[in-house]
């Protein structure tokens, strides 16, 4: 390795541990800032690396980082869980959002199996803060109340039992995880 990739390896690795620092990444996430960042440092310090180089370059420093502790796919979704669960968000778009990061299927089910009997009390609780306890007066705010639910992400079964079953309990604690 020459100089000028040592220098550009360190200067990487100090801006993906910057990123770290503020919030935790995922491994995609991050060999996207990465490549996007070797873009910008090859004019400013070096010839442009071929595609594998680089490609090498970014896997190395990714794992240094994993073999570090410094970024960990499961933390980054435990925090992407707690985020979404805070803001009131259901199964259907925090499932979809832990895809989008390219997380492997299995920690993504790992993650939201305990939470399976507890969607209705997270769907009645975003209910409640948005329509209140009241139960819908027609059929327009009921369908209102399950549209709304809908687009946070509940499935049409969870969102029918938010607007029609005052029973579920209102209190979920999404600090929980």
């Amino acid at each position: 390795m020459t100089e000028t990739q040592a220098s550009l390896k360190r200067k990487l690795l100090n801006r993906a541990i910057q990123w770290l620092a503020q919030r935790e990444q995922s491994q995609f996430e991050l060999e996207q800032k990465l490549s996007q960042a070797l873009s910008g440092l090859e004019s400013e310090l070096a010839p442009s690396l071929s595609v594998s180089e680089a490609q090498n370059l970014i896997a190395q420093l990714l794992q240094t980082l994993a073999d570090q502790r410094l970024q960990s796919d499961e933390r980054f979704a435990q925090s992407l869980l707690r985020r979404l669960l805070s803001k009131g968000k259901g199964p259907l778009l925090i499932r979809a959002s832990l895809k989008q990061h390219q997380l492997p299927a299995d920690l993504i089910e790992t993650l939201l199996a305990p939470w399976a009997a507890l969607w209705p009390a997270q769907a009645s609780r975003v209910r409640c803060k948005r329509f209140g306890t009241a139960p819908p007066s027609d059929d327009k705010q009921a369908a209102k109340m399950q549209r709304f639910l809908l687009a946070r992400g509940f499935t049409p079964s969870q969102a029918r039992a938010a607007v029609f079953s005052p029973e579920v309990d209102y209190h979920f604690d999404a600090d929980s995880v």
